[in-house]
């Protein structure tokens, strides 16, 4: 239950971070003089990189405050691993491509 929680925590925080980006986003395309398309674009944004940011954190967190309490309070960095490269291959699997999924499990694991 925890672990639900803590992916709540992350979806909450990359829809967040997404905001802020969608918003700096804005401001670099020169919207500052139309307020209305910066707010459109920074809502548009927001939902994007809100979903990418949220998923994998999402993902991320719930993976590793579950296993943590799964394996009995053990905090150690293979819970991170397997937390990293199941968020890093989420992401991925729109592709359908095992290599490029396969792929990004090993490097989110590894990092």
């Amino acid at each position: 239950l925890l672990g639900v929680g803590r992916g709540i925590d992350g979806i909450l925080l990359g829809g967040s971070l997404g905001a802020v980006m969608g918003l700096f986003e804005g401001f670099q395309a020169g919207m500052l003089r139309e307020p209305r398309l910066l707010i459109g674009h920074a809502v548009g944004a927001s939902w994007r990189n809100g979903a990418s940011f949220g998923g994998f954190l999402g993902v991320y967190t719930g993976v590793k405050c579950s296993l943590i309490a799964a394996r009995g309070g053990t905090k150690d960095v293979l819970n991170a691993g397997v937390a990293g490269a199941l968020a890093s291959s989420v992401g991925t699997l729109r592709t359908g491509n095992p290599a490029v999924i396969g792929g990004a499990a090993v490097m989110g694991g590894m990092i």
